[in-house]
């Protein structure tokens, strides 16, 4: 604690001291009480990340301070589903989606069945809220048995956050050997500010299922202060600047890939600049599974996202990938850890960034072998782009090899737009703006292809395309 401002200590004080009255209005099983205890504890003792230490080094967490991020309440009636909702919601609709597809709508963290597809999964999967399974309805015994199993709240400030504030979010249990034709899509929508909203994600792929599952954050026009840029201590507020607001969305997955599972996890970020987001991906891998990510991170403030997988017995295969857009002052953080416990294990790691203004991007990208873990395959790149003289990058790729009979390679790269690729599009009639957002969508559509379906490639490219004209400027290409 001694490490952190004066500001950030009152914050983590601020949110223990209203940790008893939002807990008794819960109506928890005793198990998840318990639980939630536990978290607070370990809040109160670690404090938040600071720059101090080495996985924060390079973003600073001073926007937290600026807000009293007040929990929502357990007795807050879902929120009315208005025109800008509804409208967020739609412009994140999956392609030809086929009637009875699930699709589960959070605003502002919580359920909304009103503008949720609920339909029948025909006994390929099971659906629960959390909201019903923390208090003992349908998923009871799921939740119990696999939260906090995966991500560790005694280690990291902002799952012990999530642990003792979440309200709600989904317990997904794919059934063994069934194979899921529609993507499962997961939307949260976030509106207002200065709101703490901590969504809980928990997912069980039985033995030979296989699935593709999409979750999607936005967030609606903000309400009072709509800020282009978080403040940070090189770019502090002026006193005669109002105060810039925020939401605040701490998301935490935790997911088990069983024997033979073949899992797709796409997550897409296309949140406001009022938003901060810190995103906790935790997943174990069993013999043979199959697990790929794909992470979009396309607006918000601060993004910070990690990523942890244990590759925990042999003949599991993962693929991560991952594209991260920024704009103006924007932070977009990632961390990953591949974690190879076993032998025959196989990973592949691609991320993309591109910084245009004076954004910052951050990679660091951990890949261990453990000594037991022979054979192992793995592989990791991240190359970037930066578009101006003031975006900046720190990445980090790390190896970790205790064993010695493994393929294992690594690298970055940074670099600009090819002058004499721009120039060969200009000479064919295509102006500056044009050429850049087309060179840069060659760039980035890579991530985009690598995904399971080509109606979901095709949407993904869609908004990748509009958040590139928002990162270059305005383009037709």
């Amino acid at each position: 604690m001694s490490a952190q401002s004066t500001a950030a200590a009152a914050l983590v004080d601020a949110w223990v001291d209203a940790f008893p009255t939002f807990a008794s209005a819960t109506g928890d099983s005793g198990w998840l009480v318990g639980l939630r205890e536990e978290a607070i504890g370990s809040l109160a003792a670690l404090g938040l990340p600071h720059r101090k230490l080495e996985e924060w080094r390079y973003t600073s967490l001073a926007v937290l301070e600026q807000a009293e991020w007040a929990p929502i309440s357990p007795d807050a009636a879902s929120t009315t589903a208005n025109a800008s909702v509804v409208s967020a919601i739609e412009s994140l609709a999956l392609p030809q989606e086929p009637a009875g597809a699930l699709r589960a709508i959070f605003v502002d963290g919580q359920l909304d069945a009103r503008l949720s597809d609920l339909g029948d999964a025909g006994g390929q999967f099971a659906f629960h809220a959390i909201a019903e399974a923390r208090r003992g309805g349908a998923g009871a015994e799921l939740l119990r048995a696999h939260l906090g199993q995966l991500a560790e709240h005694k280690t990291d400030a902002f799952t012990a956050l999530n642990t003792a504030f979440t309200l709600d979010g989904a317990v997904l249990e794919i059934a063994r050997d069934a194979v899921v034709g529609a993507p499962i899509h997961l939307v949260f929508v976030s509106q207002g500010s200065e709101r703490l909203v901590c969504p809980r994600i928990v997912v069980v792929a039985r033995e030979g299922s296989r699935a593709c599952v999409v979750q999607s954050h936005i967030s609606t026009p903000s309400t009072p202060s709509t800020p282009s840029t978080p403040s940070t201590p090189s770019t502090p507020s002026t006193s005669a600047e109002p105060a810039p607001t925020f939401s605040l969305t701490n998301s935490v997955v935790e997911l088990c890939v069983e024997a033979n599972a073949d899992l797709d996890w796409i997550t897409l970020q296309r949140e406001s600049d009022a938003t901060v987001h810190v995103s906790n991906v935790q997943a174990h891998q069993a013999r043979d599974s199959r697990l790929a990510t794909h992470t979009f991170t396309l607006g918000g403030a601060l993004v910070r996202n990690e990523l942890d997988v244990l590759l925990g017995e042999s003949g599991a295969e993962a693929n991560l990938r991952g594209l991260f857009l920024a704009a103006g002052k924007r932070i977009a953080d990632n961390h990953t850890l591949v974690d190879h416990a076993t032998p025959h294990c196989v990973s592949h790691e691609l991320y993309k960034g591109v910084l245009g203004d004076a954004a910052r991007g951050v990679f660091r990208g951990r890949l261990v072998v453990r000594p037991d873990a022979q054979k192992t395959d793995a592989r990791q790149s991240n190359p970037n782009l930066l578009l101006t003289d003031r975006a900046e990058i720190d990445t980090k790729p790390q190896l970790e090899i205790y064993a010695n009979d493994v393929k294992c390679s690594h690298g970055a790269t940074i670099g600009q737009l090819d002058a004499d690729a721009l120039f060969y599009l200009r000479s064919r009639g295509l102006s500056e703006s044009d050429a850049r957002v087309l060179l840069t969508r060659g760039f980035a559509n890579e991530i985009c292809d690598a995904l399971p379906d080509p109606a979901i490639a095709a949407w993904s490219r869609a908004h990748v395309a509009k958040a590139l004209r928002a990162t270059i400027g305005e383009g037709s290409a």
